[in-house]
């Protein structure tokens, strides 16, 4: 099992965290799909979904996506991964079986980056982790993140190291300490800091270090060149984009999980409802409507043991 030393969260926050992906594909035009995990192990996907594979997935105790594939962790120790496919044709799923006890899965452009239960990486593909595996041989790893071209991963003490095909800011990343959590995008890397400060470090094209004032945040993410944060309060910080203005999720209130992905933000509200946007106002709010992946943050946790999909989960 592996605490991190200083929980920025409670056990609850933690599980909502682990309750929502997105996963991307070619279907005429490029398209985000947003992907939800109930507490009773069931995938939702919104009303209109073209991809049926996405559904009808029973068992299931986490789902993880970035650079637009997906992986799907069950309960029995089974795992698969996919990427969203053309028109007309449905996902291919990739069983990969060590990454079945993973407590988080990061997908880099190349490859793949899994933290597993003792605190070691399980990798696949072409992406060179040698400086990360190499620092932290002998010391516990309790993050994970992986972009275009790079990954990071936090230790037990809040270091940072990076690993990158790049020649730009991203590796200034290794310079944080006392991190918790972090994400890594396209082109920047954000975090948060114990005493709940934002750290932000890449393109300052529309004054994303701004974000850095921030203070009193649980979780980082970023989407589309805007720096974004969720309070302990449940209320969302966002900096400006291109139109001078702040993402829609900066009206959002009640929230207790916030993920980025390409083009989209999904927010887990603190009831188990969802909503999702991208930069210039609502998406799918219709057909997310009737979603609701538990009934209180009081109550996820039973209902998560009650559905047998429970596991040990620090990050």
């Amino acid at each position: 099992m592996i605490k991190v030393k200083r929980p920025m969260a409670t056990e609850a926050l933690r599980q909502a965290r682990m309750r929502c992906a997105l996963t991307s594909g070619m279907l005429g035009e490029y398209i985000t799909e947003p992907v939800f995990l109930r507490a009773d192990g069931t995938l939702l996907t919104r009303k209109n979904c073209p991809y049926e594979g996405l559904k009808g997935w029973t068992d299931v105790r986490a789902v993880f996506s970035s650079c637009g594939r997906l992986a799907i962790c069950k309960a029995d120790g089974s795992a698969y991964i996919t990427e969203l496919p053309g028109r007309s044709l449905e996902p291919v799923w990739t069983p990969l079986p060590p990454l079945g006890r993973a407590l988080q899965v990061a997908f880099e452009t190349h490859g793949l980056l899994a933290l597993m239960p003792d605190g070691t990486l399980c990798r696949g593909g072409d992406l060179d982790l040698s400086c990360i595996i190499g620092k932290w041989r002998d010391n516990e790893i309790v993050s994970i993140s992986a972009g275009n071209m790079a990954a990071a991963a936090v230790d037990a003490d809040g270091k940072v190291a990076y690993v990158g095909q790049r020649g730009d800011s991203l590796p200034l990343a290794a310079d944080w300490e006392d991190v918790v959590q972090l994400h890594v995008s396209n082109n920047s890397v954000v975090g948060i800091r114990a005493d709940g400060q934002y750290l932000y470090t890449g393109s300052n094209t529309f004054g994303q270090d701004h974000s850095q004032e921030w203070t009193d945040c649980v979780q980082a993410s970023y989407c589309e060149n805007i720096a974004l944060a969720l309070r302990s309060d449940g209320t969302v910080l966002s900096t400006t984009h291109l139109r001078n203005k702040q993402h829609p999720a900066a009206q959002w209130t009640n929230i207790a999980s916030l993920f980025s992905g390409f083009m989209l933000t999904l927010g887990i509200r603190t009831d188990g409802t969802v909503v999702c946007s991208d930069r210039d106002g609502s998406h799918y709010e219709d057909e997310l409507s009737e979603i609701r992946l538990f009934e209180s943050l009081e109550t996820i946790e039973d209902e998560r043991k009650a559905a047998g999909t429970e596991r040990e989960i620090w990050i």
